[in-house]
């Protein structure tokens, strides 16, 4: 349709029988073709388009021009088209239809961004005790991350703050001092044992109003909400500190993260712990119980058995304090794996925004900065190119071919014409290595016009983008494979793949792809 040889039949017309193709000067100017494999690989084509197109939207104002230029091949009127070769003069050539159009472009992108690795080694020589930091006990605090907040003895949701908790110990402190007061008022001589069924009725029931096992269940429920106020917590705060870049930040994290599996691993040894008091205060409920009941009425008299019952109450203090630490620490062991995974993945986002805002122009600096790194400098950027390679493969064969009635092939000049764009990022700090980088590209260009462009935005990466434009379909490596697969179908009985081929007609009627005289 380009070179208007093919004019396909115009179903939706009332006035012609065709595509009335008279007034149109191009019906395109400029084809992509991509394929996903050539001398060096691409394994992922689609993000290659997408990084194209993407370049193609904010190219600077600068090279606005020439770059839209490429895109449309303004400049290739003279080479975009191959006159028939089979003519018998160059004026019967020059009378007729294009044979070929040469309106074709491939491209080939590469965005080198910085990596976490690129930071970390940029940071090489920073110093700093991120385990002391993050261990630091008012820290833990402020991020809800202490072992009390870990087993709720103290609250974590801003719901639970509202409600006032007093924490375990004074808790359980404070309620059994008060039922022992209550239990040796009213009746002495069973004191104990009232205060030990008011006790254990509390702890099943009335523990935070719902009893200690229907608490911490609840809270289990709620673990995912839990997880992500200790997260955004301990993220907010250290984003909000002063002085504190985003690296550290995401160091600090790491820091956390490793602290807290170390903690991990030693709450099974906290719950053994805790198991094992627990069975020793059982042990004294039932020494100081039978010492209650043999207790005779002379030792009463000199106040033996008030000083008893004290004793008693203070091992049941213990006693429900060490029961409910045990659920906490169940509890515990549960929360804080999540909290690791939840810090984790925070970090992978916060790592994300650290690339996104570095300034690759900085970590370049401090790699191929000096005078002796220059020839590291250019293996660097040739290395670039390199990696911009043209995503498409051609035969150079048909690339050199002469064709009769067909100005002589001139590579680089009337077609297979190749340019590259640069985007480096603007650094007022760094004005002098910019310019040595910009220097860099040019000189290692090779036969390619080059264009650089500098961007304040994005400063986290350089974009090279190469272009070869005006080049006809028989130059293309994988055509000839493609046409030995159209002539296949095109011989068999298959008549809707050859309606699909052709849309009208059996491709008779239509110019060959390739040359048919030898040249």
């Amino acid at each position: 349709m380009q070179v208007k040889r093919f004019t396909p039949s115009d179903i939706s017309s009332k006035i012609f029988d065709y595509v009335n193709f008279d007034d149109v000067d191009k019906v395109f100017e400029n084809c992509f073709i991509f394929e996903n494999q050539n001398d060096i690989s691409t394994d992922d084509l689609s993000d290659s388009v997408s990084d194209f197109i993407y370049y193609s939207l904010f190219v600077d104002d600068e090279n606005r021009h020439v770059f839209d230029n490429t895109i449309k091949l303004d400049a290739c009127n003279q080479g975009d088209h191959e006159l028939d070769e089979n003519a018998e003069t160059q004026e019967l050539a020059n009378c007729q239809k294009y044979l070929r159009t040469r309106r074709f472009s491939a491209v080939g992108i590469t965005r080198t961004v910085v990596s976490q690795e690129d930071i970390d080694d940029y940071h090489r020589d920073f110093s700093f005790d991120f385990a002391d930091f993050v261990n630091q006990k008012s820290n833990l605090f402020t991020w809800k991350l202490t072992d009390g907040h870990l087993t709720l003895s103290l609250p974590i949701l801003p719901d639970d703050a509202e409600k006032r908790w007093k924490n375990i110990d004074d808790h359980w402190f404070d309620t059994v001092e008060y039922f022992g007061k209550e239990a040796f008022s009213q009746e002495k001589s069973n004191a104990p044992y009232k205060l030990a069924t008011m006790c254990e009725d509390y702890f099943y029931k009335n523990f935070r109003k719902v009893g200690v096992s229907t608490f911490y269940e609840t809270k289990e429920q709620d673990i995912g909400n839990i997880v992500y106020e200790i997260c955004d917590t301990i993220i907010s705060y250290l984003f909000n500190t002063e002085q504190i870049s985003i690296y550290e930040v995401g160091c600090q994290v790491d820091e956390l993260v490793t602290q807290s599996e170390i903690r991990l691993k030693k709450l099974d040894e906290k719950i053994h712990a805790c198991i094992a008091k627990i069975d020793n205060l059982e042990g004294e409920k039932r020494k100081n119980q039978i010492e209650w009941a043999s207790m005779g009425f002379i030792p009463a008299l000199f106040g033996k058995k008030k000083s008893l019952f004290q004793k008693i109450v203070t091992t049941l203090q213990h006693y429900y304090i060490k029961k409910t630490e045990f659920e906490g620490l169940r509890f515990a062991k549960k929360l804080l794996p999540e909290v690791i995974d939840g810090l984790k993945l925070s970090n992978i986002e916060i790592k994300a925004q650290n690339c996104l805002k570095a300034d690759i122009v900085d970590i370049l600096e401090q790699k191929y900065g000096q005078p002796e790194q220059q020839m590291e400098l250019n293996k660097y950027v040739r290395s670039m190119f390199q990696s911009a390679e043209i995503l498409l493969s051609f035969d150079e064969n048909e690339i050199v071919k002469h064709l009769k009635n067909n100005h002589p092939p001139r590579p680089g000049t009337m077609f297979m014409r190749k340019s590259t764009f640069v985007t480096i990022p603007m650094s007022s700090e760094n004005e002098d290595f910019v310019n040595k980088l910009r220097d860099a590209f040019k000189q290692n260009s090779e036969d390619s016009e080059i264009y650089i462009s500098f961007r304040y935005d994005r400063k986290n990466e350089i974009t090279v983008t190469n272009f070869v434009s005006v080049f006809s379909l028989r130059m293309v490596k994988n055509v000839r494979y493609l046409k030995k697969k159209y002539d296949i179908l095109r011989s068999s009985d298959d008549t809707v793949g050859k309606f699909m081929l052709h849309i009208e007609g059996d491709g008779t009627q239509l110019p060959s792809l390739f040359t048919l005289t030898a040249q």
